[in-house]
C-alpha cells in the first residue's frame, strides 16, 4: 500500500520536474522565437516595399520613355553630356571618400 503511494508521489514529482524544465525551456526560447518572428515580419514588409518601389520605378521609366519621344536631339545630347559629367564628378567624390576612410582606418590600426 505504501509502495503504491510512494510510486504515485515519485511519478507526480517526475511530472512536476518535467513540466518545470519544459516551462523554463519555453521561457528561455520565447525571446528567440519572438525575435525570429519579428525578423520574418520585417523581411516580408521590406520585400513588399521593394516590390512597390520596383513597380513605381518601372512605371516612371515607361512614362519617361514615352515623354522623351518629342524632345529635340540637342536637348537629349545636352542631357546625356550633363549626366556623364555628373557621374564623373560623383565617381571622383566617391573615390576621395573611400581614400579618406582608408587613411582613417590605417591611422587607427597603426
Amino acid at each position: 500500500m505504501f509502495q503504491n503511494i510512494i510510486n504515485a508521489v515519485k511519478r507526480c514529482y517526475t511530472l512536476l520536474v518535467s513540466f518545470a524544465v519544459n516551462t523554463v525551456s519555453f521561457l528561455f526560447n520565447l525571446p528567440m522565437y519572438l525575435l525570429d518572428l519579428a525578423k520574418k515580419a520585417t523581411t516580408a514588409a521590406f520585400e513588399s516595399l521593394m516590390q512597390v518601389r520596383i513597380l513605381f520605378g518601372t512605371t516612371l521609366l515607361v512614362l519617361a520613355g514615352s515623354a522623351s519621344a518629342a524632345v529635340d536631339e540637342a536637348v537629349t545630347t545636352a542631357l546625356t553630356t550633363a549626366t556623364t559629367d555628373v557621374s564623373s564628378v560623383g565617381n571622383a567624390v566617391f573615390i576621395v571618400l573611400v581614400a579618406a576612410a582608408a587613411i582613417r582606418y590605417l591611422r587607427r590600426v597603426l
